[in-house]
């Protein structure tokens, strides 16, 4: 089981990743904003941190950055609309698990949580 982080402005994004990783049995937190998302990890440890890349007045580029300094053992996912060339160059030097890009398919998703929590054994 995995305790995950999704972070997501799209209240149907995060309500689907939040379905799809609880339905495989892992334990979901979400948050909105990245100023949440700083403040649950600090407050809690996570395996997993899912994070869209594009989120309104944000650079997430520095919040990820800000994350993996509060959660350096977690993986990180980036999901974005984007592809992955163009924030690639922005994630520089940060340990991302893998970039998705929108839209996605719920066993992707399901395939990856399998794959991440192979990785924590």
């Amino acid at each position: 089981m995995l305790r995950a982080l999704i972070i997501d402005d799209d209240k149907l994004i995060r309500w689907s990743l939040k379905e799809i990783f609880s339905q495989a049995g892992h334990q979901v937190e979400t948050a909105a904003l990245p100023t949440d998302a700083l403040a649950k990890a600090e407050a809690s440890n996570y395996d997993l941190i899912f994070s869209d890349f594009e989120m309104e007045n944000s650079s997430m580029a520095s919040v990820l950055r800000a994350l993996h300094q509060l959660q350096p053992e977690a993986t990180i996912v980036v999901l974005s609309g984007l592809s992955k060339k163009q924030i690639e160059s922005q994630l520089s030097g940060l340990p991302i698990f893998r970039i998705i890009e929108k839209p996605f398919k719920a066993e992707d998703i399901r395939g990856l949580a399998q794959e991440v929590q192979d990785s924590h054994r």
